[in-house]
């Protein structure tokens, strides 16, 4: 169900929103919601006295000024009071108490059980699957996905803070050495090593490690920025889009790297090894795909003949492709089948490309390709002269 309508009146402070739901805080602590009530859009808490929201991708949880806790969209809060911070993954929250406890609520495979017990917890980190909580000892404890960052947290003492992709986790200690943990190409393997680093900072699938001679050192994703950082020292900042970064040195030049659509030098591109082909009747030729980077996703290219509207039996084609983040630079053969008829004529027809993806994370979905175009030679003559 929908409420599409937005608040009348005024007094409002500040909107909140969830992936197809708003809400919005009124000076005196009430809210209003509306759009997708499966989302947050309807039920928001009737009242006063809410200092601020938080929201997942299909939920909102508002604060009290007493530290009590209220949620609509999704599963329930806690009760009781003395909450100081909501923190979020993509379907689960983590509220922290003024003693440093933690509870958890949502969905489990994000973050929604098995939150940490005890107390002395600072502060709470999230990236899409999982939470990372850090202690004022700096120790580390983590929870939900397991393979993004729920679990294989560092152990010992001395993190100051946690830094986050969309998959996994890299800590800082005391003395600039760096441990991560998640998912290897986002990032949760081959941290540098070694001391001296001062900063952290991470675009959606790479971590970019600041020294404190200005020298950079990167991992993650190859095709993001985990790879290529510019060498030499006096760098002072680096900042990021989702897939690019960007390093500002002393003298005010900027060094890029990562994906080039979102900033950086690395591009998304398919390779084919023809655009144009020739088939006899009910025999078979063959071209090659490939991709140009690594994916963080599976790359699905579809192949369909004759989509201009001509002859769509004059061949068939191999009908897709599956390139992995494991066998993306591994050419892979579309086989093209002449078609045999009756007739005595040479006949041609296309070949298009479709390329997708499973999720929006992966830029691959954007990339076009070039038709492929077929000449049919027709055999039928050649048959009839052997007859003879």
């Amino acid at each position: 169900m929908f409420y599409y309508h937005s608040p009348t009146g005024t007094g409002y402070t500040k909107i909140y929103s969830t992936d197809w739901a708003f809400a919005a805080l009124k000076a005196d602590g009430s809210i209003t919601a509306w759009s997708n009530s499966y989302s947050g859009g309807s039920n928001a808490p009737t009242g006063t006295g809410y200092t601020k929201i938080y929201s997942t991708r299909s939920a909102f949880a508002a604060l009290k000024a007493d530290g009590s806790i209220t949620a609509w969209g999704g599963s329930n809060a806690p009760t009781g009071t003395g909450y100081t911070k909501i923190y979020s993954t993509a379907l689960a929250f983590a509220a922290l108490k003024v003693d440093g406890s933690i509870t958890a609520w949502g969905n489990s495979d994000y973050g929604g059980s098995n939150a940490p017990t005890g107390t002395g917890y600072t502060k709470i980190y999230s990236n899409v699957y999982a939470f990372a909580a850090l202690k004022a000892d700096g120790s580390i404890t983590a929870w939900g996905n397991s393979d993004y960052g729920g679990s294989n947290a560092p152990t010992g003492t001395g993190y100051t803070k946690i830094y986050l992709t969309a998959l996994a986790f890299a800590a800082l200690k005391v003395d600039g050495s760096i441990t991560a943990w998640g998912n290897s190409d986002s990032g949760g393997s081959n941290a540098p090593t070694g001391t001296g680093y001062t900063k952290i900072y991470s675009n959606a699938y790479a971590f970019a490690a600041l020294k404190a001679d200005g020298s950079i050192t990167v991992w993650g994703n190859s095709d993001y920025g985990g790879s290529n950082a510019p060498t030499g020292t006096g760098y002072t900042k680096i900042y990021s889009t989702e897939r690019a970064f960007a390093a500002l040195k002393a003298d005010g030049s900027i060094t890029v790297w990562g994906g080039s659509d979102y900033g950086g030098t690395t591009g998304f591109g398919i390779t084919q090894s023809a655009t144009t082909l020739s088939v006899d009747e009910d025999s078979t030729n063959t071209y090659t795909i490939v991709l140009d980077s690594q994916p963080i996703l599976d790359v699905i290219v579809s192949m369909l003949s004759d989509s201009n509207g001509s002859n769509t039996s004059v061949v068939t084609v191999t009908p897709s492709l599956t390139f992995t983040n494991g066998n993306w630079n591994t050419p892979q053969t579309v086989t093209v089948t002449g078609v045999k008829d009756n007739d005595k004529n040479n006949e041609q027809t296309v070949i298009i490309h479709s390329v997708t993806s499973p999720t929006s994370f992966n830029a691959y979905g954007n990339v076009g390709m070039n038709n492929v175009r077929v000449d049919v030679i027709d055999t039928t003559a050649e048959d009839n002269y052997e007859d003879n």
